[in-house]
């Protein structure tokens, strides 16, 4: 039960600014980005998935984003999001992005196919 508080904490205290997917990108390193909402259930549930993903992918640089920020609203509207939690997947070598299927970010074997499909 801690540790579930402590990533929910986590993931709220730290802020991602305008500009942090661009330079995420910039930094030449594969992306997930995790858009999200502080009242949404199903984002605090996947929030320990979220760091689970972390430590799996260590290459990888993971940014959650509030969705109801001005910078949220703008990463939701340049990918289409319409629901959240909402992923997308970046690959700075690929240069292609792909939206991850909410059932897909709960099963291990399609987010290591959704993944590999887009950073290789």
């Amino acid at each position: 039960m801690f540790k579930k508080l402590l990533s929910l904490l986590f993931i709220a205290a730290a802020p991602v600014y305008a500009g942090s997917f661009e330079s995420a990108l910039s930094e030449k390193k594969d992306v997930l980005l995790y858009l999200y909402t502080q009242d949404c259930i199903m984002c605090k549930r996947f929030n320990p998935r979220f760091e689970q993903l972390k430590k799996t992918y260590p290459d990888i640089k993971f940014l959650s984003v509030d969705a109801q920020t001005s910078y949220g609203m703008k990463l939701m509207s340049k990918f289409r999001g319409r629901y959240v939690p909402f992923l997308v997947i970046t690959g700075h070598k690929s240069g292609k992005s792909a939206v991850i299927n909410p059932s897909c970010s709960i099963d291990d074997l399609c987010m290591a196919r959704a993944i590999k499909g887009i950073t290789k």
